[in-house]
């Protein structure tokens, strides 16, 4: 299943580097490729102090290539996808 060997590879350097950053960018384009897709992210939603949601993106291809990564944007996303920080 390339599904379950995409997710073991993901675990495995997760566990080797124990940097979440190429974990996220390997896991992500095994989804992209599983998907055949041209675009995607991975992320989280998380709330400001003001309870307003945030996306921090941990892996990004295309979609938001020209933002750094991992980064905030407020929800929900506006056209200029304002940056929040992180």
């Amino acid at each position: 299943n390339t599904l379950l060997a995409t997710l073991s590879c993901a675990q495995e350097t997760f566990i080797l580097a124990g940097d979440p950053t190429p974990t996220f960018a390997q896991l992500l384009q095994g989804l992209l490729d599983i998907t055949k897709s041209e675009s995607g992210f991975i992320g989280e939603i998380l709330h400001d102090d003001e309870g307003v949601p945030l996306l921090r993106v941990f892996a990004a291809r295309e979609f938001f290539r020209f933002m750094g990564s991992p980064f905030c944007v407020k929800l929900p996303l506006s056209p200029n996808l304002n940056r929040s920080g992180d």
